[in-house]
């Protein structure tokens, strides 16, 4: 199918997918929850927390969220209490039970600028992007120049379609980062140093300003040169502008200095750059490195780090048609969906068992074997409806969409396709390019000809798209036709 071995939905963002402390996450988006999940770095507490709750933050900090809950149920409880519970059940998705901790806190000190902004973050993630949008046009009266309650009303108007609105508080959001001198020291959420962000800019600045975007990119890294994720989202922000070989060069020159504890990070970003490159031999080398380099799970986050690979690493297996050797892979996924139920974090288990199906469904249809991809495919869209509320995992529709293309379903395929537009709006760009091949496979050429212009406007990576229609059959349609060479020249 158009689609399938062309997106990045649960592969290249992996790192940004999944938690959970505070701000974006888009996800896609690479959004897909990847660019609308909080982030896993720890924020400043706001004021009134003290020094008596480290141990809390640093366990929180971790994606402990168990032990972390265990530390408060030991202390005496005080009113800065409400705001560690909050950040617990916010890490483990549960944003009406975050939200009511905020208010309590909000009880002990109503006029609290951070719990009222958390508080308004939690109405967000849980969809209700009214109060969510309320709560940050009260807050921008207190303060104008917060740049997470901007950012927070631009990613709010965004899901609400109010695009214009969207880009004016982005833009502003941005100017406003740009302008500090200290972000880290001035701002107490940890938004500024999440990629969540910049994806959002990504999709919604004009293409005029993306050398701000990539300032901030630069200076993300700068401040944490030594952390190999810094590393990884500076250089795929890199590709995605279409800077393809400085990509690569930044990720060749940092695997030959690194150290041991980056090299298994390193080697997962380079398979996730040959993958976009459609080069699969390269990403399962790169990948298979990684998993033998890779940490034993001590917290949440390397359990879903070590989830996520296992995904890739078998993805590349199956574009290859290895699918004996693809489908040992992905199961080792299941290794960590159990780690990650018994840390505590549901939600992130919930998400990694769908994952999983949804790449099992995806070598089912490679495979021509349809009934068992429809099995797979069902118990993955179980999952979402009942455990992961409003979230949308992309690529479950990107698959089952190939799987109606398999029984020559295009105008079905279509369809849900073109319903993710709203219900995933930071991979707009992928999903038009995924459209642009179901109108391919329609012989519809002027259709697919105007959403690859689409994808092109909204990403500006001409050689991403090249790439995947050249090794894509399903575009033979279109690969040889002069107006389509205009456009990815």
């Amino acid at each position: 199918m158009a689609g399938t071995d062309n997106f990045m939905f649960l592969k290249n963002r992996s790192l940004a997918l999944f938690i959970l402390l505070f701000f974006f996450s888009m996800a896609t988006a690479c959004s897909n929850k990847a660019a609308l999940q909080p982030s896993v770095h720890t924020p400043s507490p706001p004021a009134f927390v003290q020094d008596d709750f480290r141990k809390v933050r640093e366990e929180i900090s971790r994606g402990n969220f168990n032990k972390a809950e265990k530390l408060l149920s030991g202390m005496k409880e005080k009113p800065e209490s409400y705001y560690f519970y909050g950040v617990i059940e916010r890490g483990r998705g549960n944003y009406k039970k975050s939200a009511g901790y905020f208010q309590k806190a909000l009880v002990v000190d109503p006029n609290n600028f951070s719990a009222k902004k958390f508080l308004a973050y939690d109405y967000f993630y849980d969809e209700n992007m009214t109060e969510a949008e309320k709560i940050f046009l009260g807050l921008l009266k207190v303060k104008a120049d917060d740049c997470e309650v901007c950012y927070g009303i631009a990613l709010t108007c965004y899901r609400l379609g109010k695009m214009k609105e969207a880009h004016d508080f982005a833009e502003k959001a941005m100017n406003l980062e740009l302008a500090l001198k200290n972000p880290d020291a001035e701002h107490e959420m940890d938004g500024i140093r999440n990629q969540g962000r910049l994806v959002l800019l990504q999709n919604i600045i004009d293409k005029k300003d993306k050398e701000k975007v990539i300032t901030l990119a630069r200076r993300d890294l700068e401040a944490r040169k030594s952390d190999p994720q810094m590393l990884s989202e500076y250089a795929i922000l890199m590709y995605d502008y279409g800077e393809t070989e400085q990509s690569r060069k930044i990720i060749e020159d940092s695997l030959k200095k690194a150290d041991q504890n980056q090299l298994y990070v390193l080697h997962r970003v380079y398979g996730e750059f040959w993958e976009m490159e459609k080069e699969y031999a390269n990403a399962e080398k790169e990948y298979k490195t990684a998993s033998q380099l890779a940490p034993v799970p001590g917290d949440v986050m390397s359990a879903i780090e070590l989830a996520a690979l296992y995904l890739q690493y078998g993805g590349s297996l199956t574009f290859q048609d290895k699918f004996d050797q693809a489908e040992k892979t992905l199961k080792k996924t299941l290794d960590y969906v159990k780690i990650l139920r018994n840390m505590g974090n549901q939600e992130a288990a919930d998400e990694n068992l769908a994952n999983y199906y949804t790449s099992m469904a995806q070598l089912e249809v490679e495979r021509n074997r349809l009934d068992k991809a429809d099995v797979y495919l069902k118990k993955a869209e179980e999952i979402q409806k009942t455990k992961l509320g409003s979230f949308i995992i992309a690529d479950l529709v990107v698959v089952r969409a190939s799987w109606f293309n398999k029984q020559g379903e295009y105008k079905k395929a279509l369809n849900i396709l073109t319903n993710l537009l709203h219900t995933s709006p930071k991979s707009m760009d992928e999903i038009y390019f995924a459209i642009a091949g179901e109108y391919c496979l329609m012989k519809d050429g002027a259709d697919a000809l105007k959403c690859i212009r689409k994808s092109i406007a909204l990403n500006g990576n001409r050689r991403r798209i090249e790439v995947a229609v050249a090794k894509n059959r399903d575009f033979d349609f279109i690969r040889n036709l002069e107006e389509y060479k205009k456009l990815v020249k």
